[in-house]
């Protein structure tokens, strides 16, 4: 969702339909309870985990763009010979983007949309002479700061209402 909302300003409360529907090659996708809640708002279909309207609002952004945001925040998708990322990004199904990376790119929301390339060592002190050697990693704007507000805050409200899927399995 976070791209929709930085590239096309979709607010919290676009409307989203939660009725069945397909890839582009014809798979069916459903969601974690097998149902259907009609029109929804971006902030329920994220914090009740929907697939349907994930998938919807993955088709409905320019590729390129999604691509843009996910590098920046430095995960790497799956990307096809004609250049295309496909659609099962939008429920998180794909290769090459390990938990750290993950953690550094969710991050980016609680820091105000900026990235920061994930380090596990930011400093050693040689014990012979007390001599410091400090690691920085690069920050990276991935987004605005209206962005990472909006995404986070639908994210506390997941948690806080017990909405999301895995709450409910």
């Amino acid at each position: 969702y976070a791209p929709g909302i930085e590239y096309e300003n979709w607010s919290t409360a676009k409307i989203f339909s939660d009725r069945p529907t397909t890839y582009t090659g014809g798979a069916p996708v459903y969601n974690y309870d097998r149902s259907y809640k009609g029109n929804i708002t971006l902030r329920y279909a994220l914090s009740d985990s929907r697939n349907i309207p994930a998938l919807k609002a993955f088709k409905s952004v320019d590729n390129e763009k999604i691509k843009k945001f996910v590098t920046t925040l430095g995960m790497t998708p799956e990307i096809d010979s004609t250049g295309y990322m496909h659609e099962a990004h939008a429920l998180g199904a794909f290769d090459g983007t390990t938990p750290l990376q993950m953690a550094a790119a969710y991050a980016a929301f609680g820091n105000g949309g900026t990235y920061n390339e994930p380090l596990s060592v930011n400093k050693i002190v040689y014990r012979e002479d007390n001599t410091v050697k400090t690691f920085r990693g690069t920050e990276t704007k991935a987004m605005s700061e209206t962005t990472a507000y909006m995404i986070t805050d639908m994210l506390i409200e997941a948690v806080n209402t017990g909405l999301s899927g895995a709450a409910k399995m």
